[in-house]
C-alpha cells in the first residue's frame, strides 16, 4: 500500500500500488463491490475478486472491495477474540495484490452493528461507497436483520439502486474454501492443506526476544518470537520445518511451537522457538517471518536433556531433507 486517504469518520480508501484512481476521485465514481473480513486473504477471496473485477467490466464499473478493522464478532459477542490468519495490516497488503481498484476498511462499530441490511446497502454502500453493484459470496450475509437467502438481498437491492449478484463457491477437495477450514487445519498440524487453501505458505511474524539461552547451551540455540499480533493462530504445538526471513534473507529453520516440557516442566507459557540452520548472529529485536512447511512430530517430554538433544539432531537433519526439497517462497 502507498497510500491512505481518511475521508470519512471510522472509512479509510486504500489505493493499491500502481492503482489507477486518482487521488481526488474521492466517491463520486459509481463501483461494483463486495463486502467481507477476508480474514487470510486465501484463495476463495482471490477467486472473488476475479470475479468481481469481471462483473464491474460487463458493466463498465470500477471494482471496489469493503473490509472490516476489527473481526465483527468482537463487537456481536461479548468476550469472543477470534483467531486470526492475518493481522489488519497484512490483509490490507495482501488484498491490495489482488488487482482491484480500490479498497475501502471501515471500523465495525456497534453503530454499524445494529444496521438493517437495507440501512446498510442504501446508506453505506450506496450513499457513501458509490456501489452500483454488490456482489456476494456464497456464505455473505449481513444486517442486524438476520437476513441469510440470497432473493431478500436481492430485492432490498431493486429498492435502493443496487444491482445484487451472487458468486459461487471456490472449492478444494470437494469442500468450499474458508478462513474457518484453514484455520482448523493449522490447529491441527496441516501446514501443508493450508498452504494449498490459502495459496501461500502460512506465516507468522514478530520481534526476537530474549529467551531462557537452554537450545544454546545444547548446541541448538534459538529465536524465541514475540508475535506481532496477539490474535493470530498458532498452528499445532509441535516441531516444524520452516523457512526464516530474518534481514531480508531466508534460511532453513526448525521451530518449536509449545511448552518445552523437557526443559520447563509444567510449565504454562506458550513459546514460538527457531533454531536457523547454518545461521550463528546476535537477532535480538530483530524482525523474524517463519513460514510453516511442514509438521514433523509432536512437542514431548524426554528423560533429560542429553535425549532431547539425540532427538533435535534427528530433526534438523529432517528438516534439511524437506527444506532441500521445497522451494523457499518467494513473496516473504
Amino acid at each position: 500500500m502507498t497510500s491512505i486517504l481518511c475521508l470519512l469518520p471510522s472509512i479509510k480508501l486504500f489505493l493499491p500500488r500502481n492503482s489507477y484512481v486518482r487521488m481526488n476521485s474521492g466517491f463520486e465514481n459509481d463501483f461494483a463491490a463486495t463486502v467481507g473480513f477476508f480474514d487470510g486473504v486465501h484463495n476463495g477471496h482471490r477467486f472473488l475478486a476475479d470475479r468481481l473485477k469481471a462483473e464491474a467490466a460487463m458493466r463498465n464499473l470500477r471494482p471496489r472491495m469493503i473490509t472490516f478493522r476489527e473481526h465483527p464478532r468482537l463487537i456481536l459477542k461479548d468476550g469472543f477474540h477470534p483467531l486470526l490468519l492475518t493481522s489488519p495490516e497484512q490483509k490490507l497488503s495482501l488484498l491490495g495484490l489482488l488487482g482491484v481498484d480500490s479498497i475501502i476498511e471501515l471500523h465495525f462499530t456497534s453503530q454499524l452493528a445494529q444496521m438493517t441490511a437495507e440501512e446498510f446497502m442504501a446508506g453505506i454502500l450506496r450513499d457513501k461507497l458509490g456501489v452500483k453493484c454488490l456482489l456476494m459470496g456464497h456464505d455473505h450475509h449481513f444486517g442486524h436483520d438476520g437476513i441469510t437467502d440470497f432473493e431478500t438481498y436481492r430485492n432490498i437491492g431493486s429498492r435502493v439502486g443496487i444491482e445484487v449478484v451472487t458468486a459461487e463457491a471456490f472449492m478444494w477437495e470437494g469442500s468450499p474454501v474458508s478462513s474457518s477450514r484453514i484455520r482448523r487445519c493449522l490447529a491441527a498440524g496441516e501446514t501443508e492443506s493450508a498452504a494449498a487453501m490459502l495459496g501461500r505458505i502460512y506465516s507468522i511474524s514478530g520481534t526476537v526476544v530474549h529467551g531462557q539461552q537452554n537450545g544454546r547451551k545444547m548446541g541448538f540455540p534459538t529465536a524465541n518470537l514475540d508475535s506481532e499480533y496477539q490474535y493470530l493462530q498458532v498452528p499445532k504445538d509441535g516441531v516444524y520445518a520452516a523457512w526464516a526471513c530474518v534481514r531480508d534473507e531466508l534460511f532453513m529453520s526448525m521451530v518449536n511451537i509449545g511448552y518445552r516440557p523437557t526443559i520447563n516442566g509444567e510449565s504454562r507459557i506458550r513459546t514460538i522457538e527457531a533454531h536457523l540452520l547454518d545461521f550463528d548472529c546476535d537477532i535480538y529485536g530483530e524482525h523474524l517471518k517463519l513460514c510453516f512447511v511442514r509438521y514433523i512430530r509432536p512437542e514431548s517430554r524426554f528423560k533429560d536433556i542429553s535425549s532431547l538433544a539425540c532427538q533435535l539432531t534427528l530433526d534438523r537433519d529432517n528438516v534439511r531433507s524437506i527444506l532441500s526439497s521445497f522451494p523457499p517462497p518467494s513473496n516473504v
